[in-house]
């Protein structure tokens, strides 16, 4: 697919060495390039991989490559991508970073902080 003009979705990730991540883990990272409007070119190229129904990651991923290659964007996607990009690529660092099991409470309360700093457009799409 090639990417097509679309609309950044700003996202703050924790700082990590990539040669600590896997393969999908450095496509999901990579894709934060989505907040500055501007996917780098061995990206774009990027294959996110053989898709996982059991694995949240590989559908993540192709969920944000479709997103910067789709020209007439769903509301859908919209907030998918959004929820991804500020939620859960967040989450996944987060507990990356903090993996021990002390560190649990803090991880789910940054889950909730995340999720209570969305816009509320989208958090009222899916109390409806």
């Amino acid at each position: 697919m090639s990417e097509v003009q679309f609309e950044p979705i700003t996202t703050q990730l924790s700082e990590l060495p990539e040669t600590d991540l896997s393969t999908n883990q450095q496509f999901l990272y990579q894709s934060s390039a989505i907040s500055i409007g501007i996917i780098p070119d061995n990206l774009a190229n990027k294959n996110p991989g053989k898709l996982s129904h059991a694995c949240w990651l590989t559908t993540a991923n192709r969920l944000l490559r479709l997103y910067v290659a789709t020209d007439n964007l769903s509301d859908n996607l919209k907030y998918i991508t959004t929820t991804i990009l500020r939620i859960y690529a967040p989450m996944c660092f987060q507990i990356k970073t903090k993996p021990k099991l002390h560190y649990g409470i803090i991880n789910f309360w940054h889950t909730i902080k995340a999720s209570r700093e969305f816009p509320n457009n989208i958090s009222k799409r899916f109390l409806e």
